[in-house]
């Protein structure tokens, strides 16, 4: 055989980048995805701070008290209540609240540690306290 007849008998080899091009774009736009939604998370956080955060209080659906999250100071202020089965001791600090302490037998409630997200409530089913924070910025009135 000649040297023609062998070069043309024998397949070309892709270049490795070639041949997985496919591969390194959709890698490239899943990590690009990734990386914007931390972006946007660390963003609405930041946001989060500037809001008047206020903390809603209820006993087995009945509101025993609300506090303004945004006027609190940086220090940590403590104060007790009493749930069905149980006390509570809960800190509040300028824009986050968590529950110190409970008389009740998982302390999920003490795990949650300090809350400062209007869409993650403090629940101590034990006690039957459902502590919810809801957030009111001046940009989002609409008068109409």
């Amino acid at each position: 055989m000649t040297e023609e007849a062998v070069q043309t008998q024998t397949p070309k080899k892709k270049n490795f980048f070639l041949k997985h091009l496919f591969d390194f774009l959709l890698l490239g736009v899943l990590a690009l995805g990734t990386a914007s939604a931390y972006i946007v998370r660390a963003v609405q956080k930041s946001q989060v701070k500037s809001l008047d955060l206020t903390a809603r209080i209820t006993k087995l659906g009945q509101e025993l008290m609300t506090i303004n999250l945004y006027e609190e100071g940086e220090t940590e202020r403590n104060f007790t209540i009493e749930g069905t089965k149980g006390k509570l001791t809960i800190g509040v600090k300028k824009n986050a609240i968590h529950v110190h302490d409970a008389e009740c037998p998982g302390q999920e409630c003490v795990h949650e540690g300090w809350v400062s997200e209007p869409n993650h409530p403090i629940i101590c089913a034990h006690n039957g306290i459902y502590i919810s924070i809801s957030s009111y910025n001046w940009s989002e009135v609409i008068i109409r």
